[in-house]
């Protein structure tokens, strides 16, 4: 993990979540001063930065201390994102939902009908509602194929029968959307993706 956070870092080398990442990691690797010097320094220029919070907090209740730190194993989260056409677009999500065990839910709605993307209870769904049925609102199942797990996709990579998908690249673009959420918070400022690629 040392080694794919440190390439990471090159990548987005401003990027605060790698950073804290980093240090986390090599507290559990036992570098243990190492990680407390560079999550404190992080927290020292982002006080309200969670992670580095969550992750000085588990450092110290190990060490029997629990100080100022707020533990909170929620993450959770709302965005509210202007896509590149001008579309809004809604964001939430949570680590805490009584009923639901690492559900999914991707909704999309336009002027010509909405989609519903689900992963409930280890089942994929897809869901329609297009013309002739908006004025009624009656949605249609639509048959998908079963596709393979991220697990079974994981263990696909390592055995070479298969890309790892996502890759590395596409976390690091979404480690640019939530370091801009963060940045969006603890400023209270609406970030640019764009601006964050350098273009």
């Amino acid at each position: 993990a040392l080694a794919e956070l440190n390439l990471a870092r090159q990548i987005e080398p401003a990027s605060i979540a790698i950073q804290a990442d980093l240090g986390w990691s090599l507290w559990a690797a036992g570098e243990h001063e190492e990680a407390k010097r560079l999550l404190l320094r992080l927290e020292a220029d982002n006080p309200k930065f969670a992670t580095i919070q969550d992750y000085l907090g588990d450092i110290a209740m190990s060490e029997g201390r629990i100080g100022d730190y707020a533990l909170d194993a929620n993450d959770s989260a709302t965005l509210q994102l202007r896509l590149t056409n001008g579309a809004l677009a809604t964001v939430a999500a949570t680590r805490f939902a009584p009923g639901h065990l690492n559900d999914l839910r991707l909704r999309i709605y336009g002027d010509r009908g909405g989609l519903e993307v689900s992963f409930e209870r280890g089942t994929s769904a897809l869901r329609a509602c297009t013309a002739p049925d908006l004025e009624t609102a009656t949605w249609r199942d639509i048959p998908c194929p079963a596709v393979p797990t991220v697990y079974e996709r994981f263990i696909g990579a390592i055995n070479g029968t298969g890309p790892a998908d996502p890759g590395f690249a596409r976390g690091a673009e979404l480690q640019r959307l939530l370091d801009a959420a963060e940045t969006s918070a603890r400023t209270d400022r609406p970030q640019s993706l764009e601006e964050r690629r350098g273009g």
